[in-house]
Formats: structure tokens, sequence, C-alpha cells
């Protein structure tokens, strides 16, 4: 069940990344960073919540990771508009 929704999620991730950096190469957001980091912290938390069975605190992991996902598509859906 974890891998198969890490890939959902990298399916979601990467075509945002790749639209960065073929329609605004030239762009860079101060947060493009952080949010980064978040999305892939908040995939290990799921992962290892997943692991250990806790699944309250594995769908609050989840939320981070959608919520940087979120804001990232944002930030790219403003860069390109």
């Amino acid at each position: 069940m974890v891998r198969s929704n890490h890939g959902e999620a990298l399916a979601l991730w990467v075509p945002v990344v790749v639209i960065v950096a073929v329609g605004a190469p030239e762009f860079t957001h101060p947060h493009l960073s952080m949010i980064a980091s978040f999305f892939l912290m908040g995939r290990l938390a799921y992962a290892a919540i997943s692991l250990a069975g806790i699944p309250l605190l594995r769908s609050g992991a989840w939320i981070v990771g959608f919520a940087a996902w979120g804001y990232l598509t944002w930030i790219v859906m403003g860069a390109i508009a």
C-alpha cells in the first residue's frame, strides 16, 4: 500500500517539476527548495508511520506532503500565468 501511494504522489509531483523546468526555466521561487523538502519529509514520514501502523499520524504525514504539492502547484501556475 505504501509503495503504490508513493507512486501516485510522484506521478503528481514529477509533472509539476517538469512544467517548471520546461515552461519557466528562469523561474526561481524563494520557497521552492523548502516546499520540496516538506514534500519529501512528509512522504518519508508517511512510509515510516505506515510501517509502524499508526493510522492517525499517517494521515497527518500524508496531509503535509499533499499540502506541499498543492503549494508548489499554485506557485507554478502563478509563474506560468
